[in-house]
C-alpha cells in the first residue's frame, strides 16, 4: 500500500539528497520513494542531483618559458574543481599538476595531456594548479566550477 508523510527535519539529515522542509513524501508498495514540494510535481529519490556549484568560469594559459612550472592563474580564484585541456594546436605534451611540475616525458611529473587531451581537478583555488611545456608558447584551456 502507498504511503504519504510529511518531512520532517529529522528525515532531513538521513536523506542522501535535499528535500524541502514540509515536502510529501510518497513510499510505493515497491520501495521506492518519491517526493513533492508542490503537491503536483513528483521527483524519484534516486533521480535527484544535488550539488554545491553555483557557476562556471573559463580561461586561458599559455607557457612563458618552456621547462618552468606556472600557475594556470596568477590571482587568488576560489574554485570548487577544473577542467583542463591541451589547446587543439599544441605541437608536444604539457603536463598539470601542482607547482613544482615538469613536463619531461620520461622523468617529469603531473599528468601529460597531448593536444585535446583533458583532465578534471578537483581545488580549492586556481592558483594551485599549475602547467609546463616543453615548447615555449604552448598552453591550455580551462573551465572551473564555483
Amino acid at each position: 500500500t502507498d504511503t504519504k508523510r510529511t518531512h520532517s527535519l529529522y528525515e532531513a539529515g538521513t536523506q542522501p539528497y535535499d528535500v524541502p522542509q514540509g515536502a510529501t513524501i510518497l513510499e510505493t508498495d515497491t520501495g521506492k520513494r518519491f517526493f513533492t514540494a508542490d503537491g503536483e510535481t513528483w521527483v524519484r529519490k534516486d533521480q535527484v542531483v544535488s550539488h554545491d556549484i553555483t557557476g562556471i568560469g573559463h580561461g586561458v594559459e599559455t607557457v612563458d618559458s618552456a621547462g618552468t612550472d606556472q600557475a594556470i592563474v596568477t590571482s587568488s580564484t576560489p574554485a570548487k574543481g577544473v577542467i583542463v585541456q591541451a589547446q587543439t594546436d599544441n605541437t608536444n605534451v604539457i603536463a598539470v599538476g601542482g607547482s613544482g611540475v615538469d613536463a619531461v616525458i620520461a622523468t617529469g611529473s603531473g599528468v601529460i595531456l597531448y593536444a585535446v587531451d583533458s583532465v578534471f581537478i578537483p581545488c580549492d583555488n586556481l592558483n594551485e594548479v599549475f602547467i609546463d611545456a616543453l615548447v615555449t608558447g604552448e598552453g591550455v584551456r580551462f573551465a572551473y566550477f564555483t
